[in-house]
């Protein structure tokens, strides 16, 4: 059973460095490339999808077992703050409609994301703090390190979930996926404004 996790760690891998070569996340953790333009970015990008895995996610009958470890409320109040901070209203890009989000195992592969975002919190809030951007605001880093600490919690009860649900991990990578496909499509949105602004 606990293959469940290392399954969808691997069927998700290349959605995951693709995400990470596309800008704005190609810029994380790079001074050459970094500014302040490209983290207001990502963190519009990152609200966007936290909007959509909350919304979704509370219609699905008997998620709580998962809801509670992604703290949705916290996240998206932290996300906001950084964004009026930076000087932009949380009017985040529409994320990518995923197809009917009703399912246990959207309610699994969207709390995977989620939780897995979490897992390089530590060392992006500490290279923010560290590398002259200590103005930068990092109310999200800093909930998402909080969340990021109770991974193994999570998974732990993410197994239960999937035994009393018998999810498909098939079903769940393909969801998977297309969360990070359409965090992709929202990077690409807005790199496409900024060299082509109205």
């Amino acid at each position: 059973m606990t293959t469940f996790f290392t399954e969808l760690k691997r069927g998700t891998a290349a959605s995951h460095t693709a995400l990470e070569a596309t800008y704005p996340f190609s810029t994380m953790m790079k001074p050459a490339v970094f500014d302040r333009q490209a983290y207001t970015q990502n963190l519009l990008i990152l609200a966007s999808f936290h909007n959509c895995v909350s919304n979704f996610i509370q219609n699905i009958e008997n998620s709580e077992l998962l809801s509670e470890f992604i703290d949705t409320d916290a996240v998206m109040q932290a996300i906001s703050h950084d964004l009026i901070a930076l000087g932009r209203q949380p009017d985040f890009p529409d994320f990518p409609l995923i197809s009917s989000a009703e399912s246990p195992e959207h309610a699994l592969a969207g709390a995977y994301v989620w939780m897995g975002s979490s897992m390089g919190a530590r060392i992006l809030y500490r290279w923010l703090n560290h590398a002259g951007y200590e103005d930068f605001p990092t109310a999200y880093y800093q909930q998402m390190i909080a969340l990021g600490q109770r991974w193994p919690e999570f998974v732990e009860h993410g197994l239960d979930y999937v035994q009393q649900h018998k999810l498909d991990v098939d079903a769940c990578i393909d969801i998977a996926n297309q969360l990070f496909d359409g965090l992709q499509v929202c990077a690409n949105t807005l790199s496409h404004q900024k060299h082509h602004p109205a």
